[in-house]
């Protein structure tokens, strides 16, 4: 048990590790937003910030998120180059999201540039992560 666990930490891989990026869109969230907030990402980040930051993820660890899978395609949709910002506009508010975030793995969904959309402003930005703030 322990040299697995050793074994494991020392490999640096998620989700046991998570590089200063990320942990700076954690630390930026703990510093900025309000409990509760609800974020959009893909599952990585959905399963690891509410655990380091006090918000809450629209699509994160599958026992804890209601309609798992049409969460995963809403996201899918979301970040996707073929969505209208109209649906995502409707998408946002309808579900009270408050921020998006931006890395990796959600550019990694689609072409979507978040930095394009008038509904959004960039509040953090680090190497390649990103986080938005949905306008009121």
């Amino acid at each position: 048990l322990v040299l697995g666990s050793t074994l494991t930490a020392a490999a640096r891989q998620p989700p046991i590790y998570h590089t200063a990026p990320e942990r700076a869109v954690a630390a930026w969230l703990v510093e900025n937003a309000p409990e509760g907030a609800l974020l959009l990402s893909d599952f990585s980040a959905g399963n690891f910030l509410p655990g380091w930051a006090p918000v809450r993820a629209y699509y994160g660890h599958g026992s804890e998120t209601i309609d798992h899978a049409a969460k995963r395609e809403n996201v899918r949709r979301f970040f996707g180059g073929q969505t209208g910002d109209a649906w995502r506009r409707a998408f946002l508010e309808e579900n009270g999201i408050r921020y998006v975030l931006h890395g990796p793995a959600e550019r990694a969904l689609g072409t979507y540039q978040p930095g394009h959309a008038p509904m959004l402003a960039k509040v953090f930005e680090r190497d390649d992560w990103a986080i938005y703030q949905v306008n009121e």
